[in-house]
């Protein structure tokens, strides 16, 4: 991933949120809020930012989390493009 990529995200509460890369290296990815990015962008400054588990990365469905009976379906959170109808 290349810094400033647009990723969705899951949070520990398994909701989907829109984030920008500001690093990736080997199994983690520091990623920040768009307005965090443009402002580190226009000041030079480090934005402050939350790192994520590349399984915490959604792809276009829901995602499998390990768990210590196996993966685990992770819900989708309300409201997302996974759970709207038509």
């Amino acid at each position: 991933m290349e810094k400033g990529a647009r990723i969705r995200v899951q949070d520990y509460k398994g909701r989907a949120l829109s984030r920008r890369v500001w690093s990736a290296a080997g199994s983690r990815i520091l990623a920040c809020t768009e307005e965090a990015f443009r402002r580190a962008l226009k000041t030079g400054e480090e934005p402050a930012c939350v790192e994520f588990a590349p399984g915490d990365v959604l792809a276009n469905g829901p995602v499998l989390h390990p768990g210590p009976r196996g993966p685990k379906l992770a819900k989708p959170a309300v409201g997302s493009p996974e759970t709207k109808v038509g």
